[in-house]
C-alpha cells in the first residue's frame, strides 16, 4: 500500500476518529418523563457503546437533547442511525460532525445529565434568547457546553 491509499484509508474513518454532535427533541412515546428517557437511554447506550467502542455526552434541557458520539466514524455513523430511528428522538439536526485527534469524553460510554429547572434558567439566559435550543448553538459553544456537564459528573464506565 502506499502513502497515498494509506492516508485515504485514515480519513475515511476506518481508523480515525470522528465525532457528531446533534440535537433533536424529546417526545414522550414510552417515557412519561425527560427523566425515565434518559435512565433508558444512559442503560441502553452504555451496553451498546462499550460494545461499539463509541464515547460521548448527553445533555436533556428544556425537552432537547444534546449529544456528542465520538469513536470511529462507522461506529458512530450506526449509532446515530440507531438513535435517528428512536421515536423518542425528533427532529434531529447535526450541528458538528468530522474527524477528531482525541477522544473528548473518553471516560464516559456515555455520560448524561437531565438539568433542573434552575439550571434550565441559566442556560436560557445565556442563549440569550429566553429559551434554550441548541440547534442555534455553533459547534464550539454545543462542545464546550456538553464537556461543562462531562466535568460535573463522575467518571463511570
Amino acid at each position: 500500500m502506499d502513502g497515498t491509499s494509506a492516508s485515504l484509508s485514515a480519513v475515511s474513518g476506518t481508523t480515525a476518529l470522528h465525532a457528531v454532535i446533534y440535537a433533536s427533541r424529546f417526545v414522550v412515546v414510552r417515557h412519561p418523563t425527560i427523566d425515565a428517557c434518559v435512565a433508558e437511554i444512559l442503560r441502553t447506550s452504555k451496553h451498546n457503546n462499550r460494545f461499539n467502542h463509541v464515547t460521548g455526552a448527553l445533555l436533556a434541557c428544556d425537552g432537547w437533547f444534546l449529544q456528542a458520539l465520538e469513536g470511529r466514524r462507522i461506529d458512530v455513523e450506526h449509532t446515530l442511525r440507531r438513535i435517528e430511528r428512536d421515536p423518542n428522538h425528533h427532529g434531529i439536526r447535526r450541528i458538528t460532525a468530522g474527524p477528531i485527534e482525541e477522544r473528548r469524553f473518553s471516560a464516559w460510554q456515555m455520560c448524561a445529565s437531565v438539568l433542573s429547572p434552575t439550571d434550565e434558567a441559566i442556560i436560557r439566559t445565556l442563549a440569550g434568547s429566553g429559551k434554550f435550543d441548541p440547534g442555534t448553538l455553533t459547534p464550539e459553544a454545543a462542545l464546550r457546553l456538553l464537556k461543562a456537564v462531562a466535568r460535573l459528573q463522575s467518571p463511570r464506565a
